[in-house]
């Protein structure tokens, strides 16, 4: 309940803020109020919708994976809705302030009337808002239409002088945060699972969130999977989604059963699960370790992970590739605490929204994650976030696309050469 006045609170506050900046646009006092009107039976049209469609949802007798689903159509409507208005409360914030100085300065100073200028200004400030509310609209829009859609292959190049030399040129793919079953048919990871096996790698490595609460989700799936056969096999962890936290369990031991139905499904699907363990990739005379933690977050996330004991045995000479769902584990148990050189995780999402202008990317999500997309390092330990395949909450992808990413090894024979100099 306090959730939904919080909400209805933010929406009123934003709302108002919203009208006060556009209806200034307004000197004609009559067409003021019609537009005042107006937008507030639209606003309020919008809301009873969502409220319907809300209770429509709850009272179906569909699985309650397909409501969890089907409740993202909401987040669809008011993300459409009050995205666009939230800049104009931000611009309606500013020119208010603005208002309040000037209205300051007149009464101190004496200054008096309107000029021709600050009316252009004015009209200029909030037209400005306008516009970018749109822009903002038509991304959010185009995002649901056709973001999850639009499948970015993105090729990595890892370099290490620990890497031996008849690894050079293997090929991993990683794919991650699947939510199977935020999918209402099966069309995209059909088309997914055939780029993947396009790219023709060595390995294939899944990062965790297959489904978003339980096992089902995942069965009109595993066929795809079964098309990949990579020569050194497929692999995969456990992340937050998969373990079954987010959903009411009705009966004791329910939740432990749906857990073994997901490692059989995946399983199925022709991978090894690593739960807190770790497993060879043996080429020639040569291996390199892939080691593999259930899930391990910050607050409000569990740990689950338990990286030492997924390292127990391994070579500390042994060039190391660990899976890990959230990325903060790198930061805090990773880096300068053990020999792994290279780290695959995602969880991130990117946020599912991404502002790009050339070389620069910023996503509300970096407010919590450092490291949320794309490839780190500190010293020679890597860190790469995969932005995830699926989608959750939100259904779209605004400035990033559907992942998959295709690392090659490489070995660094010149300072490999050095070293044993």
């Amino acid at each position: 309940m306090s959730k939904l006045v919080y909400f209805i609170v933010f929406t009123v506050i934003v709302e108002f803020l919203a009208l006060a900046l556009l209806q200034a646009l307004f000197e004609n006092k009559r067409k003021k109020r019609r537009f005042v009107l107006l937008y507030v039976v639209i606003a309020f049209v919008i809301l009873v919708l969502e409220g319907i469609l809300y209770l429509v949802i709850s009272k179906s007798k569909q699985p309650d994976y397909i409501q969890f689903r089907t409740y993202f159509n909401i987040t669809a409507v008011i993300l459409l809705n009050m995205a666009p208005k939230l800049i104009l409360s931000i611009f309606s914030i500013v020119y208010y302030v603005v208002v309040f100085f000037k209205f300051f300065l007149k009464s101190v100073f004496g200054l008096t009337g309107k000029t021709k200028t600050m009316i252009k200004i004015k009209h200029l400030f909030i037209y400005t808002s306008i516009v970018l509310s749109v822009l903002l609209f038509v991304n959010i829009l185009y995002g649901i239409i056709k973001g999850v859609d639009e499948l970015s292959i993105n090729h990595v190049e890892i370099v290490s002088d620990r890497l031996p030399e008849s690894f050079d040129g293997f090929k991993i793919i990683q794919i991650s945060d699947m939510h199977l079953g935020s999918f209402k048919n099966t069309q995209l990871v059909e088309k997914g699972m055939a780029a993947v096996a396009l790219q023709k790698p060595d390995l294939v490595v899944f990062t965790g969130d297959m489904v978003n609460n339980v096992a089902d989700e995942a069965k009109p799936f595993v066929k795809f999977f079964q098309k990949l056969t990579p020569p050194f096999g497929m692999y995969t962890i456990l992340g937050n989604h998969d373990m079954g936290d987010y959903r009411r369990w009705y009966k004791e031991g329910d939740k432990e059963t749906n857990l073994v139905e997901l490692q059989r499904l995946q399983k199925e699907m022709g991978f090894v699960m690593l739960r807190n363990t770790h497993a060879y990739i043996v080429k020639g005379n040569d291996s390199i370790a892939l080691i593999g933690v259930d899930n391990w977050g910050e607050p409000p996330f569990k740990k689950y992970g338990d990286l030492k004991k997924a390292m127990l045995g391994i070579d500390t000479h042994l060039f190391s590739i660990l899976l890990s769902h959230d990325p903060s584990h790198w930061i805090q148990e990773v880096v300068d605490k053990t020999h792994i050189d290279l780290t695959l995780s995602g969880h991130t999402h990117g946020f599912q929204f991404v502002f790009n202008l050339g070389n620069f990317r910023f996503s509300p999500v970096q407010w919590k994650y450092k490291q949320w997309g794309g490839l780190y390092q500190h010293n020679k330990q890597c860190l790469y976030v995969n932005t995830g395949f699926g989608f959750i909450g939100f259904p779209g992808r605004v400035g990033v696309n559907p992942e998959i990413t295709v690392f090659t090894l490489r070995t660094d024979l010149a300072t490999k050469t050095q070293r044993h100099q």
